[in-house]
């Protein structure tokens, strides 16, 4: 992968993402293409173990749901799954969970993630290794976010449904916790 076709991805990312605010803004590439993009009130559960703890349940909660193509990725699907605003843990820490799969193929099971923060100067050389679970902490103005790290997910429903289990995500500074995130109908 070039570093141009990496930063278009990155731009990718930044555009699945919107508001969260954990990739830096910047505009997809031009032929990005916007395939669905829903919020609907759905179950959701989310449980954090490690350097964080606490969990978090609804029986409907706004879920934002995008799925898009882009040249840039060799028009691989991109999903994006993540609570429409930060929820709060039974312990009290504020939390936005959410998972980013590039290569979206339909309902099924993947691995996602690296063990390893993709850079303009080593960048990855498939496009699902961008794909990760994440969650940002809000601790009063400073967000941390957890998001390197390997994880599981299963897709149901065409994105409407699914869990992501990431048994370790780690942050910048080397923190860690546990991620396991459930949305719409379980099995």
């Amino acid at each position: 992968m070039t570093e141009d076709r990496f930063w278009g991805a990155v731009a990718l990312v930044a555009l699945a993402l919107g508001s969260v605010g954990c990739v830096a803004t910047q505009t997809p590439s031009d032929g990005a293409d916007l395939i669905d993009e829903s919020t609907p009130t759905l179950p959701f559960v989310v449980h954090v173990g490690g350097d964080v703890d606490g969990s978090f349940s609804s029986s409907s909660l706004p879920v934002r749901i995008r799925t898009l193509t882009d040249p840039v990725l060799g028009d691989q699907r991109f999903l994006l799954v993540e609570s429409v605003e930060p929820v709060v843990l039974d312990s009290g820490t504020t939390v936005h969970p959410g998972m980013n799969l590039i290569g979206f193929k339909g309902d099924g099971s993947y691995g996602i993630g690296s063990t390893e923060q993709p850079t303009a100067t080593a960048p990855t050389t498939q496009a699902n290794s961008l794909s990760n679970g994440w969650m940002e902490l809000h601790d009063g103005e400073t967000v941390r976010l957890f998001r390197i790290g390997e994880c599981s997910t299963q897709i149901r429903n065409g994105g409407r449904a699914g869990s992501l289990t990431c048994p370790r995500l780690r942050d910048d500074e080397g923190k860690t916790i546990a991620l396991t995130l459930g949305w719409g109908e379980q099995r």
